[in-house]
């Protein structure tokens, strides 16, 4: 005679007919607490999304939702699993809010690395965000001017630092063709280094009057003509912001964000929630999910409010391209 199974969440024994048919042998619940235990975690679901719409859980809000886990006698671990999905997206949606103001600080990058502990999102679905997270600290803490050190491939003067070396090819623009250059590009203390096999060139920062950050490169525009243009090179972002930073440090530029600066980025909180909620935490362009950012529509520049009218969501590829347009 087969054995009996028991229920669970009621204890109830199972019978042979029942267990094949009214038994979920993963969750060891009968078919009525199942149904009991889905209608728990639908109305979590509920709380949960309505605790993540200011874009923020506060502690009051997470030990309502942990103790209504608690309450049905079932595992958060179980729950938390019933709302992976918007639970990533509220991950996703805490890095775009963060780095709305182009920089990510220290507190904020633990602050996104908590959440994900929190909410036992696994690593291996949270990393593209965490390691995005990480990313973004450590081009903010370049803008801040800590510059990292590496080992050049090539031979430096004595007192020249090299803070970046990385692969690059130089579109060179010629009067019938657009020729590819492959070399290395090598950012020191001192100056920039493009090395190719074709000899290469240097590049004084005094005469950088623009670095631009474009979708698989940066473009460089010099006072001079040699290697005045677009340089394809894998991680542009990292590259435009040491760039950038090594041209102000040698100008002698303040590195810190100015007061005026700062409220000129900041974009409420309010606005925030309001254009995600609009824009569904979607591309306004393309509809991606994920790599967003918070986008002037009129560019500060020329103007442009910190108003949910003038501010939409973009992916970081269009919102480039948008870029690369004005």
């Amino acid at each position: 005679m087969a054995a009996k199974v028991t229920c669970q969440h009621c204890g109830k024994e199972i019978g042979l007919f029942g267990s094949l048919v009214g038994f979920n042998r993963q969750t060891g619940r009968c078919s009525a607490c199942e149904t009991q235990v889905r209608a728990i975690f639908t109305r979590f679901r509920q709380a949960f999304l309505a605790a993540c719409a200011d874009g923020l859980i506060t502690p009051d809000e997470w030990g309502h939702l942990a103790g209504m886990i608690a309450q049905e006698n079932l595992q958060l671990d179980e729950a938390l699993a019933f709302v992976r999905g918007d639970a990533l997206a509220f991950l996703e949606r805490s890095l775009t809010i963060a780095y709305a103001d182009g920089m990510i600080t220290a507190d904020e990058a633990r602050d996104i690395q908590r959440l994900q502990k929190t909410l036992h999102i696994p690593d291996a679905m949270a990393d593209p965000i965490i390691g995005r997270a990480s990313h973004l600290r450590r081009v903010s803490a370049i803008r801040e001017g800590k510059l990292p050190t590496t080992q050049p491939s090539v031979h430096l003067d004595t007192d020249e630092i090299c803070h970046l070396e990385t692969t690059a090819t130089y579109r060179k623009v010629m009067a019938k063709a657009v020729v590819p250059v492959a070399g290395r590009l090598i950012a020191t203390s001192k100056q920039l280094h493009f090395v190719s096999p074709d000899g290469g060139w240097v590049i004084k920062f005094k005469s950088i009057m623009r670095v631009e950050q474009e979708v698989t490169g940066v473009y460089l525009e010099l006072s001079t003509k040699r290697g005045n243009g677009k340089y394809v090179v894998p991680d542009p972002l990292f590259t435009e912001a040491m760039i950038t930073t090594l041209v102000r440090i040698d100008r002698r530029q303040v590195l810190t964000v100015s007061d005026e600066e700062a409220a000129s980025r900041h974009i409420p909180h309010p606005v925030k929630i309001a254009v995600w909620q609009r824009d569904q935490g979607k591309c306004v362009q393309c509809s991606a999910t994920s790599y967003l950012e918070y986008d002037h529509i009129i560019p500060h520049s020329k103007g442009g409010a910190n108003t949910v009218g003038n501010v939409q969501l973009l992916c970081r590829k269009c919102n480039l391209a948008k870029s690369n347009l004005i």
